[in-house]
């Protein structure tokens, strides 16, 4: 009874037998995305299962853990940007190796509402992609986790089966790019 409230149904449902295919589903994908693999929604669920590596978190998974982004980067043959920060959480645009493949200028680049950059007061950071060129612009990231350097190590790891890329990194780690 937990278990289907935990992931969104009414345990009355379940033990009617009304959803038990639907709360299996949702066990599963909430159970993955508690461990680190298989992501917490449909969505990241279904892009795992099609273009990633089942058991670990699609790029797209609200709960997706830190990953080395460094490991990453080597194993795809990408360079790091020499202004790079190392940590993981540290918020990255234009200097993150995602930028390799994504050529975004520097202006069009912006933060989060939500973010301390934004909430600052500054004018040169509370800059917002004008309607209907959102597309065009990338919001600044945790380095960690970014979902474009995700989405290649899933598609690397698929390719070569080695999974060792999508392996999180401790939480307290505070360098997410140096590689043996």
């Amino acid at each position: 009874r937990m278990a289907a409230m935990a992931v969104g149904l009414h345990p009355n449902d379940v033990n009617a037998g009304k959803t038990h295919e639907a709360f299996l589903k949702s066990l599963v994908a909430y159970i993955g995305g508690n461990k680190g693999g298989g992501g917490g929604s449909a969505s990241a669920t279904d892009w795992v299962e099609k273009y990633g590596v089942p058991g670990y978190s699609a790029p797209n998974d609200g709960n997706r853990e830190m990953l080395h982004i460094g490991n990453i980067c080597k194993a795809i043959g990408v360079d790091i940007p020499a202004n790079c920060p190392k940590h993981p959480r540290a918020l990255v645009g234009p200097n993150c190796p995602c930028n390799t493949f994504r050529q975004v200028p520097h202006d069009k680049w912006y933060y989060n509402k939500g973010s301390e950059q934004y909430k600052s007061g500054k004018p040169e950071l509370m800059v917002q992609p004008p309607p209907g060129q959102e597309k065009e612009w990338v919001q600044y990231h945790g380095l960690g986790k970014c979902k474009l350097l995700r989405r290649k190590a899933h598609e690397y790891a698929k390719a070569t089966g080695d999974v060792s890329v999508l392996e999180p990194i401790d939480r307290a780690s505070t360098d997410c790019i140096t590689t043996n």
